[in-house]
């Protein structure tokens, strides 16, 4: 079983200003963080291995990558994928960790001769930024598996959200008290 959803090119064209020497190996630990402790919570653990087993079927592809359906207004609306958002998430991550090297001596900052690195505040600023895209991206895959269930029977139409900061959970809400029997 493949557990990557996206991989290390799939940054480039969401990161575009990504230096290409990074190294692979540190994207990807950043890109299984993100899909096992950050999205997965948000799909359930049953949806999340349902599209690790299924990822190269033609629904879980649409899935991953994006596409159009039509909402519950019978408006054909589009939808983004689960990539780009687990990207946004593993950027997030790599923009926190990635300055720091363990080394035989500790954690080390690494500081570099032609460049400076930025404060801790803009970092975690830019996370946040990071993850905020996430959360954008997420929304419209939720929409669309609202709307989908029938072709993905282990999605519950709901997710606990660890971060407890999803619009989802907002527009979720809202559309329940507009149409409570939905």
């Amino acid at each position: 079983m493949q557990e990557f959803l996206c991989n290390f090119d799939d940054f480039f064209f969401y990161i575009p200003n990504l230096a290409r020497d990074i190294r692979q190996e540190n994207i990807e630990a950043c890109i299984l963080y993100a899909q096992r402790f950050q999205l997965a919570p948000k799909l359930g653990q049953a949806f999340y291995l349902d599209i690790l087993q299924n990822q190269l079927l033609p629904d879980y592809i649409e899935l991953l990558n994006g596409g159009t359906f039509v909402n519950c207004d019978g408006n054909t609306q589009l939808f983004y994928g689960l990539k780009p958002a687990i990207i946004h998430l593993a950027f997030a991550e790599f923009s926190l960790k990635n300055q720091y090297k363990i080394t035989d001596s500790g954690i080390v900052n690494k500081n570099f001769d032609f460049s400076e690195g930025v404060k801790k505040t803009e970092r975690n600023e830019f996370a946040v930024d990071n993850q905020n895209i996430a959360g954008q991206y997420l929304t419209s895959v939720f929409e669309y598996l609202n709307e989908n269930k029938d072709k993905f029977p282990l999605w519950k139409g709901c997710f606990k959200d660890v971060n407890n900061a999803s619009p989802y959970i907002i527009s979720h809400a809202i559309k329940q008290q507009q149409y409570p029997n939905q």
